[in-house]
């Protein structure tokens, strides 16, 4: 009596009664966790192969340009269809990334998105977070090639629509631009639209007949993530501004050869 908060003895817990199904339903919920457990683990090794095959056919046409190298003669030409090998040149040219296909350009990623910008958080910060409502995605979310939903914070249809300017899409390319985190990539999870993001990341949005995919593996590359680091000036602190997402070096294929990229990928 008089307590301003409930409490329970430690005494009294071994008397609680619990209600336990019949032996027979216990194996048959076993059975059933056990078989979407599995499901599981193999859904996170499929999207692994699969992952792996995109990153392998992006180096291949985009960073080796063996379909190229294919056409004149300097490799095997057993693992490109004849389909896909005359979408390609048979040759290479200078420019400022090096020698690139004949008739491919270089521009930078401003040029390839329709959208690069960060997101917000409602002012109270974390106190503004719900148990159910709109996703609020965070830099503990986004991984390299892969949306994290744990720890996934959530805030109210209020305050989401204080923050329509910051509104996730289909497709859209999530890159965190600070912190320890600094420039991991993904693309977003369908499954958590509709969706916000905070000011720690970026959303980075493919223009129309670019794969969001190629925009995706292009800021995964070791070489881009350098470029990036490179233009943070301040030691003390790691961040990539707007202005530096868009400045970077991006190779523009044939509209023929994304759309293909952007068929295989998907």
């Amino acid at each position: 009596m008089g307590a301003v908060f409930d409490s329970l003895k430690c005494a009294d817990i071994p008397n609680f009664e619990l209600r336990i199904p019949p032996m027979e339903e216990q194996r048959a919920i076993a059975h059933i966790l056990g078989t979407v457990d599995e499901r599981i683990e193999l859904n996170r090794r499929t999207n692994e192969t699969l992952e792996s095959i995109a990153h392998a056919l992006f180096k291949s046409w985009f960073i080796d340009f063996d379909p190229v190298r294919i056409k004149t003669g300097d490799r095997d030409s057993s693992f490109v269809d004849a389909e896909t090998l005359d979408l390609f040149p048979s040759e290479l040219e200078e420019s400022e990334l090096g020698q690139i296909p004949g008739g491919w350009t270089v521009s930078t990623l401003k040029e390839l998105a329709s959208k690069i910008g960060s997101g917000a958080t409602p002012r109270g910060g974390d106190r503004r977070y719900v148990a159910h409502g709109i996703a609020f995605i965070r830099s503990q979310n986004v991984y390299d090639s892969g949306f994290v939903w744990e720890g996934l914070a959530r805030i109210s249809d209020a305050d989401a629509d204080q923050l329509r300017g910051v509104t996730v899409q289909r497709y859209d390319v999530l890159l965190n631009i600070t912190g320890a985190s600094i420039l991991r990539t993904c693309l977003v999870d369908e499954g958590v639209l509709p969706a916000r993001v905070n000011q720690h990341v970026a959303i980075v949005r493919a223009r129309e007949g670019v794969p969001a995919s190629y925009l995706h593996l292009h800021l995964l590359q070791p070489s881009t993530k350098r470029y990036l680091l490179g233009l943070d000036a301040d030691a003390s602190r790691q961040a990539v501004t707007k202005g530096h997402i868009e400045s970077v070096p991006v190779l523009v294929p044939s509209g023929l050869v994304l759309r293909r990229f952007g068929e295989i990928a998907a």
